[in-house]
């Protein structure tokens, strides 16, 4: 995995840069080159380290990581491993190392003053053997550094006991991860070859954290966010108690339907929205009409909706949240239908376009997405196959994964689908309808 400048593409490759908190000054990177032998091959080792140099047990604790020395700065930890090959010089005085490397890297990547500091190690050996470039070790760590404690947290100094147990039943007793900013804290490591990740966002994880971890941040801050943050994607979606079928049900049972409206040709669809909160009260209720102008309909299932009986709560990781949750109901010759029925097309005179164009879509997906931590640190890249409908009134709908990654990738792909814009919708005979749209989005590492 390579070190370094990272970009992730979604369509098209964007410059993604991560933010957390108030920075602190970023150390200079310091870079030192050697050609070394050992077993007849002669490697490059490099050694690029961005260290804040004023914690001299931040230094000691790297050179423990990387090279197992302790009680020695990362410097000297370093010259201390190159004792260990049987010749070493500069590279000017020897020959070309024919693709064999070994890389050590310190990456500092936030934090805030007198707060915590994050960073990412890494050790990377490869050789060539018959011609191909093999890869002996490739290890990455990702730390919090406790500036106050003046150490690396630990799961324990994290976590209350009961979610220490928790995490550490996922990634067994693999060395963990870390990786935090203001908005949550990600738990990860390898393990049985693959990566076993925990995004713990604050808001939703409250109860979970020790005081000493919560001094580290915002912590009033975060507790109002957590009463006002609304999810557009959960786990769990929140429904109607007994489902949607008991959901129609309700609805026909009270629902004032003018007489007229049973015996005519009306075909009217109304596209809902609410805010379903914590406790499965409903909020901010919207309800908008297929219809030009106004819409009784709309209108009666506006005030019906307000007097639903609550509904199970959306769930993401295990914690009911506030959830946005959308539906159309369709009003037809008498009848009450659950959704949109009428045809969904996947080719149309037409199509559907992000208002902007292409141009305008990647942008809004360079601001939008946020590469997942967990997945940047540990080389996870891939391409996320999504599906949705525009709906004729130009609302994205029915957003699936068509094609996963993984499970932090899925997520961010989903979110990002979900929450786009209204786009110009597809058009058929000059009429707008229904249509299916299918958008790859490349995370890609390099």
């Amino acid at each position: 995995m390579r070190n370094g400048f990272r970009v992730f593409t979604i369509l098209m490759c964007f410059i993604f840069c991560m933010t957390a908190g108030a920075q602190i000054d970023k150390p200079k990177e310091e870079k030192t080159v050697y050609v070394a032998k050992k077993d007849k091959k002669w490697y490059t080792v490099t050694a690029q380290f961005s260290i804040h140099k004023q914690y001299p047990e931040l230094q000691k604790a790297f050179g423990n990581i990387l090279f197992g020395i302790e009680d020695a700065s990362l410097q000297n930890a370093f010259h201390s491993y190159l004792n260990t090959y049987e010749k070493c010089t500069i590279p000017q005085e020897k020959e070309a190392t024919m693709g064999c490397r070994e890389t050590f890297t310190v990456k500092y990547l936030s934090g805030e003053a007198d707060k915590y500091l994050c960073y990412r190690v890494s050790h990377v050996k490869t050789s060539k053997e018959d011609k191909r470039i093999v890869t002996q070790k490739n290890d990455i760590f990702n730390i919090i550094f406790d500036v106050k404690q003046k150490k690396i947290l630990t799961l324990e100094d994290v976590l209350l006991p009961d979610k220490v147990a928790e995490v550490k039943g996922l990634i067994g007793g693999a060395f963990p991860q870390m990786h935090m900013d203001n908005e949550k804290i990600s738990i990860g490591c390898m393990k049985n070859g693959k990566m076993m990740a925990v995004e713990m966002f604050y808001e939703l994880y409250i109860n979970a954290f020790t005081e000493e971890f919560k001094q580290k941040l915002d912590w009033e801050t975060i507790v109002q966010r957590a009463e006002k943050k609304v999810y557009d994607y959960v786990d769990e979606n929140p429904t109607f108690p007994g489902g949607d079928n008991e959901m129609i049900k309700w609805i026909k049972a009270n629902i004032n339907y003018p007489e007229e409206a049973k015996t005519s040709e009306l075909y009217e669809i109304l596209l809902c929205s609410s805010i379903v909160g914590k406790d499965g009260s409903l909020s901010d209720i919207k309800v908008n009409s297929s219809k030009t102008g106004e819409s009784t309909l709309a209108n009666e299932l506006s005030h019906l909706l307000e007097q639903m009986p609550k509904w199970n709560p959306g769930v993401l990781y295990g914690c009911p949240v506030r959830a946005l949750r959308t539906f159309a109901i369709t009003f037809a010759e008498g009848d009450i239908i659950l959704g949109d029925k009428s045809k969904v097309l996947d080719i149309v005179e037409q199509m559907p376009q992000f208002r902007g164009g292409d141009a305008a879509l990647m942008e809004y997906l360079n601001k939008a997405i946020k590469y997942p931590p967990v997945a940047e640190a540990n080389g996870i890249q891939g391409r996320v196959v999504t599906t949705f409908v525009v709906e004729r009134d130009g609302s994205i709908t029915d957003v699936k994964v068509l094609r996963s990654v993984d499970p932090s990738l899925d997520r961010e792909a989903f979110r990002v689908v979900r929450s786009m814009p209204r786009w110009i919708p597809g058009k058929q005979k000059g009429s707008p309808v229904r249509v299916k749209f299918t958008l790859p989005v490349t995370f890609r590492l390099q």
